[in-house]
């Protein structure tokens, strides 16, 4: 058994991503984690369970309330959620320790003036979610890519009425770590948990959201998301992440206090 005990207390699911049209089972990426968290205790499957008393989703990113999973006993409601989702929503709260950045609704002449006003001479677009990085390395630098070829492929991708645009920090490939937030505390592999992160979960409280990633160096916090990126692991195997969900919310304390 990959976990100390099993789950008595309370009946936990974890609502996992369906295949969909017609066909319920648990797609196919998190099947593992999935037999990980079974193993733990937790009860798990793509329907919710009227027996559940506490039910928390795991698939990949919802970008809009309509398709968010909905029910009396989703531990994250829709607000929870897309507090850690969009950029515009968390970056007040955390703005000193991140990235400098302004938002605005079209990629155009005055977007240029105000990166120019402020001296940046490059910057990185996303949309209120995303980058283009999935599309090509430098397609969300500007002025490497022009506006015109960004917005070909922002078309490509769900709405969002609003752009990130933030200064171009030139950081090492990969010098940033993930933790993952989970009821009100920070795990990582290391077991280390940088004091520019514990300041940054501080300072999202008041969000609510149970379930969150933390993308940071020590000195920085890159970004926000609510834990369903598709690099969920990085190298964390899933009897891990299944462990650090089952100290997060198997607390009887936690039961006792705030349901």
């Amino acid at each position: 058994m990959l976990c100390s005990e099993r789950i008595k207390s309370t009946m936990i699911q974890i609502l996992y991503q369906s295949i969909g049209k017609g066909d319920d089972s648990i797609v196919p990426f998190l099947k593992e984690e999935s037999s990980a968290m079974e193993a733990c205790g937790f009860a798990i499957g793509t329907q919710p369970m009227e027996e559940a008393q506490t039910i928390l989703y795991r698939g990949t990113t919802i970008w809009n309330k309509e398709s968010y999973p909905h029910h009396k006993h989703m531990i994250q409601g829709w607000a929870e959620y897309s507090s850690t989702l969009f950029l515009s929503q968390y970056y007040p709260l955390i703005e000193d320790l991140t990235t400098p950045t302004f938002f605005c609704k079209q990629l155009d002449d005055n977007t240029i003036k105000e990166i120019k006003k402020r001296k940046w001479e490059k910057a990185f677009v996303k949309n209120d979610v995303s980058a283009l990085v999935s599309y090509g390395k430098d397609l969300s630098t500007w002025p490497t890519t022009s506006f015109d070829e960004m917005l070909k492929y922002f078309d490509k991708m769900p709405k969002t009425n609003i752009f990130a645009i933030r200064k171009w920090l030139d950081l090492p490939l990969y010098s940033e770590d993930r933790y993952w937030i989970l009821n009100g505390k920070a795990y990582h592999k290391s077991g280390i948990i940088p004091e520019i992160v514990q300041e940054a979960i501080i300072r999202l409280k008041p969000i609510g959201s149970k379930y969150y990633a933390i993308d940071a160096t020590p000195e920085l916090i890159i970004e926000i998301n609510p834990g369903e990126t598709s690099d969920r692991y990085y190298e964390n195997p899933p009897e891990l992440f299944a462990k650090w969900f089952f100290d997060a919310f198997t607390n009887q304390y936690y039961w006792t206090m705030n349901i």
